[in-house]
């Protein structure tokens, strides 16, 4: 009798775990081909289409300013006309630390966006400059915070290379095959090509390029998209990044 229950109780597992696979395909295939008919898509959207709660969005902005900066006067006001460039609420005075020949200047602040803007100048002859944009909801359309970086950066004469990543959560647990579904998943909808693939039981990690992602590539690389367990928080998680992701995965 025992025996009998414990083999209905393994077929009930196992049908439960076929059709969330089913419908958690199906959902993925409706949604990346919605995203496959544009020309381009807003990376914020692969998030939306993978069925994911939105955890964390971080933008890095980074660039070499091209001129020295001899003086930790000269940081503190340019890190805050930075902040004022940026229309940022300044919770406080720029922090100055030394480290050797080496000067660097942090100022942070609250955007009127509802974001947490860090904006980081290194002095000397290596002049340069990262401002970082975090957020742990969700906010509406990243592009409009990477072009005010690159807005910013080119209104002093420099490039920046701007990065971002996306991070989502599903409670419970996505096995190794479900996680490939939901990765390769999404990068069809990019049309994407991969160039480097790490695949274990653990964590499914694919860097490409994808035509439909307007970010400047990086080695050839405009997308990562990565997805891991964890265990002791059981929780499945998601990274996606352009061109690559910058956070720990």
């Amino acid at each position: 009798m025992r025996y009998r229950i414990w083999i209905i109780g393994m077929v009930i597992a196992v049908l439960c775990t076929v059709l969330y696979t089913d419908l958690t395909r199906e959902r993925l295939n409706a949604d990346s081909s919605v995203l496959g008919s544009r020309e381009s898509v807003i990376v914020d959207e692969l998030l939306e289409a993978s069925g994911c709660r939105w955890t964390k969005t971080d933008i890095s902005a980074w660039a070499v300013l091209g001129f020295e900066i001899p003086s930790g006067e000269t940081l503190k006001e340019m890190s805050i006309e930075a902040g004022e460039a940026l229309n940022l609420d300044m919770e406080a005075e720029p922090i100055l630390e030394k480290y050797g020949e080496t000067m660097e200047i942090n100022l942070q602040g609250n955007g009127k966006n509802g974001l947490k803007y860090d904006i980081i100048i290194v002095g000397g002859k290596n002049a340069h400059m990262i401002i970082n944009v975090l957020s742990n909801d969700r906010f509406v359309d990243s592009q409009i915070v990477t072009n005010q970086l690159d807005e910013y950066f080119h209104s002093i004469n420099t490039i920046p290379r701007i990065t971002t990543t996306f991070v989502g959560d599903l409670q419970g647990e996505l096995n190794a095959g479900q996680r490939q579904t939901l990765v390769r998943s999404l990068i069809r909808g990019l049309k994407g090509s991969a160039i480097q693939s790490m695949v274990d039981d653990r964590l499914i990690s694919i860097a490409g390029y994808s035509p439909m992602v307007e970010t400047s590539p990086m080695d050839g690389i405009n997308f990562q998209i990565a997805s891991r367990y964890n265990e002791y928080m059981d929780k499945t998680y998601l990274w996606i990044g352009t061109p690559v992701i910058t956070t720990e995965y």
